[in-house]
């Protein structure tokens, strides 16, 4: 029998639509191929885009303190000259576009021209044609930093009967840092916050801050930068009340009465906690010697003493205590003898002038009725340890009214052996 034979078929070839696929690729690639090599002679522009822009800074620049704030653009486009094959091959990262900063600007915007490089390592086989643009706006100045004192400009109000202090901020500055031109804007910063409703306990909280310029107004800029944008503020608020001064005196007469003097002011407004009142009815000052008080001089300055845990609202930090001292007289009495007390049987005292001249105040009246013998003085040496000649305070007291006292101060000069 004999054996068939398989006949070879073009046709049949490519009516494989697997093969017909694989040679069509092949064929085309070859095409290509053929096509970019023998055009390599060819030139071609091609546009690379978002070439980012460099910005150099001359030696005079540099002196004059310049810095870029701003630009009116990151990246430019860049078109190239060169053959086919290596121009299609060139990215933004083969080319470098530089801004140039002299120290011939003016602090503010100007118009600065682009150049364009190839960057070292890159292909050499083209040309830079054009940037698009080819000039930029850039803001030029001089760095600066203020620090100012932050302003209170919390808007907030008490209930009625409370007190409201200063707010205290955890900050009390804030430095501005920006543009010279900027910078020179700011004049005062405030930290802002608005309450709407009155205050009747402490509160904690942040406020903005706020630059403003010399007219006012709020500065805003983009190139402007603050060490903070806001601070943390408190704002204590207290119970107020009015609290009555009491006098305490010296060697007052027993029958000296009220109606002769008078406090300016009789008392003062206080801020604490409301408790705290509870247990606070007066303000003692310090006691009053009537051995200071004379016909001559009849209102003394009393310091108002501070409280732990109370803040004065009114302010005062003296009283005037006025004396009303008509229908009374001054009157000299002479003490004979000085009494010694206290003395040691061990010494010896001698008094240089036993006699004393005394003056007295008192009703009119009542001085007449006084003899030289009401008058006593008298020398305690019961703490005394020093010996020789020394000049020692001598204690002087009337007896036989209610209404006089002594006024000065004396002394005696004595010798202790």
């Amino acid at each position: 029998m004999e054996r068939s034979r398989k006949r070879w078929s073009w046709s049949r070839l490519f009516g494989n639509k697997r093969f017909a696929l694989v040679f069509s690729i092949l064929l085309a690639f070859i095409i290509w191929t053929v096509l970019m090599y023998r055009n390599t002679d060819d030139t071609q522009n091609w546009r690379i885009d978002d070439v980012p822009i460099t910005l150099e800074y001359t030696t005079g620049a540099v002196e004059s303190g310049y810095k870029v704030y701003d630009t009116s653009k990151s990246a430019v486009s860049v078109s190239v000259t060169g053959n086919t094959l290596t121009v299609r091959q060139i990215k933004a990262e083969h080319l470098e576009v530089v801004a140039t900063i002299t120290g011939s600007l003016q602090k503010g915007n100007n118009t600065v021209s682009l150049s364009a490089r190839k960057k070292s390592g890159s292909m050499n086989d083209f040309t830079v044609a054009s940037i698009d643009p080819g000039t930029i706006e850039v803001y030029v100045d001089v760095p600066k930093e203020k620090t100012l004192s932050i302003e209170n400009g919390i808007s907030a109000s008490v209930a009625e009967n409370y007190y409201m202090p200063t707010p205290q901020f955890a900050t009390e500055t804030v430095t501005v840092s920006g543009p010279e031109t900027e910078v020179n804007r700011v004049v005062r910063a405030a930290a802002e916050y608005d309450f709407t409703a009155p205050l009747s306990e402490t509160r904690e909280f942040p406020a903005q801050v706020v630059l403003y310029d010399e007219n006012g107004e709020p500065v805003e800029s983009a190139y402007l930068s603050a060490s903070l944008s806001s601070v943390d503020v408190r704002i204590q608020v207290l119970w107020q009340q009015s609290v009555a001064l009491q006098p305490t005196f010296v060697n007052r007469p027993a029958l000296f009465a009220n109606r002769y003097y008078t406090l300016t002011p009789d008392s003062v407004t206080l801020a604490g906690s409301k408790d705290s009142f509870n247990t606070l009815t007066s303000i003692t000052l310090p006691p009053f010697d009537f051995s200071k008080l004379n016909l001559s001089t009849e209102s003394y300055l009393i310091e108002i003493p501070a409280l732990e845990g109370f803040t004065s609202i009114s302010g005062e930090k003296r009283t005037t205590l006025r004396f009303n001292l008509n229908g009374y007289s001054e009157k000299w009495f002479t003490v004979a003898e000085v009494a010694v007390v206290g003395k040691r049987p061990d010494r010896e005292v001698e008094i240089f002038d036993q006699s004393v001249s005394v003056m007295v105040v008192g009703p009119t009246q009542d001085l007449e009725s006084l003899e030289d013998t009401a008058v006593t003085a008298t020398l305690n040496l019961a703490n005394v340890e020093t010996t020789g000649m020394v000049e020692l305070p001598i204690t002087v007291a009337v007896s036989g009214t209610n209404t006089c006292w002594v006024y000065g101060t004396y002394k005696a000069a004595v010798n202790i052996s």
